[in-house]
């Protein structure tokens, strides 16, 4: 009998060793990491894991409501090459990700005030843990204090200048027609009518001033008020352009339309979002890369929390 309870001892501590063994193999194992780079019309970013710096990694993501029942989910491998990974000496470089989401496909009418929140997890079947590598909750783009009183289904922007006529509609119908979700900025287009502008756009010519690009904000009256205080809610606003700098940049006319759509979100409400380079509110000065790809779903998620 004594022995019989020894061998059983026995048995049940190999088995716990075993056990343990097989934890600490996947406890040395890194967890994945990535990056969302941008979310538009298509989410982009890459996943990695430097213990198999070869392995492509995948990526799994959710769009949730704000009551946390579920809108949309997918998932993918993130195979693409990236130069920039592999220049880091990340293996072989295939760990980048781009795909589409069906933004006009979702009910929109079912979704309280047009928000949503975005989750990606790098999902590895050697790591027990899928970490989270984006989360829009957490990245939300900082607001004015102060608010725009005009009707935010009503906005109209009036030309004092017109050389920027091409990229001023353009980051416009951007802010309209963001790609990423629906908003209230309708109809955001032109009138001849000063008066029945939200948005008065100036241009002008300063060597020494380091700025692209200012936004002023007036109450009906004609007051200048500062919406970062509080108490300063505002009627319209006036966007003043500076030529010299912004024309001789050489990423025109893109540059031009995303000082454009940085001014403009000022209008509606939203601040200097320099914690996150992909957000259009992010000033150049501090490595907005969202020239080229205009208004991100971080902008506009603002956008509908500022204008409900």
């Amino acid at each position: 009998m004594k022995r019989k309870l020894k061998s059983i001892i026995f048995a049940i501590i190999l088995i716990m060793a075993s056990n343990l063994f097989a934890f600490s193999a996947f406890a040395a194992s890194d967890p994945s990491t990535g990056c969302v780079d941008f979310l538009n019309q298509n989410i982009t970013g890459w996943v990695y894991n430097p213990s198999n710096p070869n392995k492509s990694i995948q990526v799994h993501v959710y769009i949730y409501r704000q009551d946390g029942s579920l809108v949309w989910c997918t998932g993918v491998t993130a195979s693409n090459f990236r130069q920039d990974l592999y220049n880091l000496g990340w293996g072989n470089g295939n760990h980048g990700f781009s795909f589409s989401i069906p933004w006009d496909t979702f009910d929109w009418g079912s979704i309280p005030g047009y928000l949503l929140d975005v989750t990606a997890y790098a999902v590895d079947d050697a790591y027990p843990y899928h970490p989270t590598i984006f989360n829009s909750t957490s990245i939300q783009n900082p607001v004015h204090a102060g608010s725009l009183t005009w009707p935010i289904s009503d906005i109209h922007y009036y030309l004092y200048d017109t050389t920027y006529a091409t990229e001023i509609q353009n980051a416009a119908t951007n802010w309209a027609y963001t790609g990423c979700g629906w908003n209230k900025l309708l109809p955001c287009d032109r009138t001849y009518a000063n008066n029945n502008s939200a948005m008065d756009i100036f241009s002008y010519s300063d060597s020494t001033d380091g700025n692209n690009g200012y936004t002023y904000f007036f109450t009906a009256n004609g007051n200048q008020v500062y919406p970062w205080l509080p108490f300063s809610d505002y009627r319209y606003s006036s966007i003043n352009l500076n030529n010299y700098n912004i024309s001789t940049n050489p990423n025109s006319p893109n540059y031009v339309q995303s000082v454009v759509s940085h001014e403009m979100g000022h209008v509606f409400g939203l601040d200097e979002n320099n914690n996150n380079t992909s957000s259009i509110m992010c000033q150049a000065g501090h490595g907005r890369l969202a020239d080229f790809r205009g208004v991100q779903f971080v902008d506009n998620y603002a956008c509908n929390i500022k204008n409900p």
